[in-house]
């Protein structure tokens, strides 16, 4: 961000896929005050903060999340009155709307770009790794309902194979942008996107 110019506080908008310590970690810094005392403040003071209804609520009455050893205390408290609960299909900003695909978290959050004839598709974790194209009935340690998260999968799939599709997902090791290719009843393709 800094070579770019940006700082934290010129940031008004962040969107979470799911409330999972690798996604909400970077939430909070701890300013020291005097005498060693921490205060908590949120990373980008002046965002509002966007997640699906459904994850928040979910998380709402519980203080740890087990799987990721977060204390979601440190995590919540911060973002009252900064969150807003965003509605399957909404849109967050002209061209770009949430998109829930819940499996993986109960309130898992896709963002769907739609410009210029094309759509591309930023993914939470409802994939982890490349393997799972091939293999869609594959889930991660930490998917809450691994059946929801099977059927989503190959439900989005599907729609990433249609034309003038790209995908996003960051948990992949080498380029994050591709297109999906269908190869045979329930497997699938990542193909790495070139200009």
């Amino acid at each position: 961000m800094k070579k770019a110019g940006v700082e934290p506080k010129d940031i008004t908008k962040v969107v979470y896929s799911h409330f999972h310590l690798d996604h909400v970690g970077w939430t909070t810094v701890e300013q020291e005050e005097d005498n060693d005392v921490y205060e908590i403040e949120l990373t980008f003071p002046n965002a509002i903060y966007y997640a699906s209804k459904v994850e928040w609520v979910y998380w709402e009455d519980k203080t740890t999340d087990p799987v990721m050893s977060i204390n979601l205390k440190t995590f919540k408290e911060p973002l009252e009155g900064k969150i807003y609960s965003l509605e399957d299909g909404e849109e967050i900003i002209p061209n770009l709307f949430a998109k829930f695909e819940f499996g993986h978290t109960p309130g898992l959050l896709n963002l769907v770009l739609k410009a210029d004839g094309k759509t591309m598709w930023f993914m939470g974790d409802l994939v982890n790794s490349e393997v799972q194209f091939a293999n869609p009935h594959w889930c991660y340690f930490s998917d809450n309902n691994e059946e929801k998260s099977i059927q989503k999968r190959l439900k989005i799939f599907d729609e990433l194979c249609k034309p003038n599709t790209i995908l996003a997902n960051t948990n992949f090791l080498d380029e994050a942008f591709g297109y999906l290719k269908k190869e045979g009843e329930g497997r699938y393709k990542f193909e790495r996107y070139t200009k």
